[in-house]
This record gives C-alpha cells, sequence and structure tokens, in this order.
C-alpha cells in the first residue's frame, strides 16, 4: 500500500493544527496575512485542477472594487437621492454606491453600443 493513499490519524491531524497555531503566535501580522494568501491560492489551485478535470469552466472573478476617488461622487449620489435614510453600515451606504455606478457605467457602454450600431447603419 502507498503512502499516498493514508489518511493521517485524529491524533496527527491534532498535532498538525497545534503547530500550525503555535507558528502563527510567533509571526507578525503581515506573514500571518501572507500565509494565508499563499494558502488561499494553493486551495483554489486545487479547486480550479478539480473542475478543469470534470470538464466545468473556472469560477468567475469577482469584479475589483472601485478606488475611493471613483466612488465619491457616488456616495454623495446615495446622500442625495436617500437623504433621509439611515444605513445599517457604512458598508451598506457604499455597495449602494456601488451599484449606482456599476448601473451608470452599464447603461453607458449600452448608449455607445447603440450609438455604434446606429452610426453603421
Amino acid at each position: 500500500m502507498s503512502g499516498e493513499n493514508r489518511q493521517p490519524s485524529d491524533a496527527t491531524r491534532a498535532s498538525r493544527a497545534l503547530g500550525g497555531l503555535k507558528a502563527a503566535m510567533n509571526m507578525s501580522p503581515e506573514e500571518r496575512a501572507e500565509r494565508g494568501r499563499r494558502g488561499a491560492e494553493v486551495t483554489n489551485a486545487k479547486k480550479a485542477a478539480k473542475r478543469a478535470a470534470q470538464g466545468l469552466p473556472p469560477t468567475k472573478k469577482r469584479p475589483p472594487q472601485p478606488s475611493a476617488a471613483a466612488l465619491a461622487p457616488w456616495l454623495e449620489e446615495v446622500d442625495r437621492r436617500w437623504p433621509d435614510r439611515e444605513w445599517s453600515s457604512p458598508e451598506a451606504r457604499r455597495r449602494q454606491a456601488i451599484l449606482l455606478l456599476r448601473m451608470a457605467t452599464a447603461e453607458a457602454v449600452a448608449q455607445a453600443m447603440r450609438n455604434g450600431h446606429e452610426a453603421g447603419k
């Protein structure tokens, strides 16, 4: 029997978990974040390989978040449209501004496509 197919015992898993916690205690927050990023990259690569082996397309990446400068006018628009609304959190107000920004972008793209289509007639 090869060693690749053997599952670690519960005691082995527990000792590995404790070793990981001890290592994390000795790291700076930046080092822990980097280790977490690397671990997530490995996990995502394994999931992507598994999806590819099953003939499935890769998962979609989330769109990048807009910068604070790009979002500032949309936060003002949120405040203008809903002046009396009490937001459950600052993040809820920010999400609404992102939705407005994305809707305006989609409308601008659709209008540009309509104009291009009409110009081609």
